[in-house]
């Protein structure tokens, strides 16, 4: 790890000889491009006294494999996570209202998440790419899907769609050639796309 980068990571807390960071308590934010291209760091403690994960804070952290995230987090701004290739498991925060933009684009090994009850909002490419992805529990919370937010998650077998969706963007899940089954309200807005390429849809 370059001295700048092991500086940066040290004003937020300390770090152990397997490379985990455990962020001090009493930091409320986590800035913009905080750790971004800390490729050696392989897992993230975050404590409770955070409420805001900034823009492209973890971005390119390709050895990350693990981020612990407190309920205190209500912000987690886009492309916080942005190429994470070797995260496998993330455990959102129950006050988190908005998936953001690019906030997991590319994270290929990223397996299953659970999205909280308190998300209303799934930004464009939240998880464009990630083709490890098996599993995703859309809540009755969520109203808007929108353009690319799960395009090429081509591990993605089953997916289904809440009363509660209003609107789905264009190509949200284009690509997803994995994906056999589709469970999807009547009422909702489809856009342009939504489906394309998903060659394996056999059940809409």
């Amino acid at each position: 790890m370059s001295t700048t980068n092991r500086n940066q990571i040290l004003s937020y807390g300390k770090i152990d000889e397997k490379e985990c960071l455990t962020i001090e308590q009493g930091v409320t934010e986590i800035g913009d491009n905080a750790f971004k291209g800390c490729t050696e760091l392989t897992k993230v403690i975050i404590p409770d006294s955070v409420t805001v994960i900034g823009y492209s804070a973890f971005e390119g952290c390709t050895g990350l494999t693990k981020v612990s995230i407190p309920d205190s987090v209500e912000h987690i701004h886009s492309n916080a996570f942005f190429g994470c290739t070797g995260l496998t498991k993330i455990n959102l925060p129950n006050n988190l209202t908005v998936i953001d933009t690019y906030l997991f684009y590319g994270c290929t090994r990223l397996k299953e998440i659970n999205i909280p009850d308190s998300v209303t909002k799934i930004n464009g490419f939240a998880f464009y790419g990630c083709t490890g992805l098996t599993k995703v529990t859309i809540p009755a919370s969520v109203t808007t899907i929108l353009n690319c937010a799960f395009a090429d998650c081509t591990g993605l077998t089953e997916i289904t769609i809440p009363d509660s969706v209003k609107k789905i963007g264009d190509r949200a899940f284009e690509g997803c050639t994995g994906l056999t089954k589709v469970t999807i309200p009547d009422s909702v807005e489809i856009g342009k796309n939504v489906f394309k390429g998903c060659k394996g849809l056999t059940s809409r």
